[in-house]
């Protein structure tokens, strides 16, 4: 039996996640099942309401494959944002597996061999959204600091997934 993870997207993010499955050809192109699985599988909220502890794109996260060290990349969207060791494409198997994931949560993907591999999202260092609303706190007056943290960790919020 297999347990479907929860993915949270904003809606700026579900119509990039859109554009990318147009873009490979909608049902036939090799990244569609990815694609369509993770836009049929997410809830999908306002950029001002999504939790800090989610994975959007531009997001700085920490991440491990299977038993290995921990990695940090950003979560970006074309080849034109990317810097090869410090970003990581949202199109790729592991970019579109953490697009969406809560800090904690883990998914059993494939390799570019076939192999498979668990992903698991450590931590959400930097996210675009969370840091908006707190300068949108600094400008309304309150000090520094004081609004919602930069980084955050999910421990005891293990989701594993296995195939279907």
């Amino acid at each position: 039996m297999s347990r479907h993870l929860s993915f949270t997207l904003t809606t700026t993010n579900r119509a990039i996640v859109e554009g990318m499955l147009h873009r490979e050809g909608g049902h036939t192109g090799p990244r569609a099942f990815a694609l369509r699985r993770k836009l049929e599988g997410c809830i999908v909220v306002p950029p001002s309401d999504i939790a800090p502890d989610i994975a959007t794109l531009s997001s700085r996260v920490r991440f491990r494959l299977d038993e290995g060290q921990p990695e940090e990349r950003a979560l970006v969207a074309n080849h034109a944002e990317e810097i090869m060791g410090l970003t990581l494409l949202a199109w790729t198997s592991r970019g579109l597996a953490l697009l969406g994931m809560r800090a904690g949560q883990q998914a059993r993907i494939l390799r570019l061999d076939g192999t498979p591999e668990t992903i698991m999202l450590l931590e959400v260092l930097y996210q675009p959204e969370a840091q908006r609303h707190v300068t949108g706190e600094v400008q309304k007056g309150h000090r520094a600091g004081h609004g919602a943290p930069h980084s955050f960790s999910g421990e005891g919020a293990e989701i594993c997934v296995s195939p279907a």
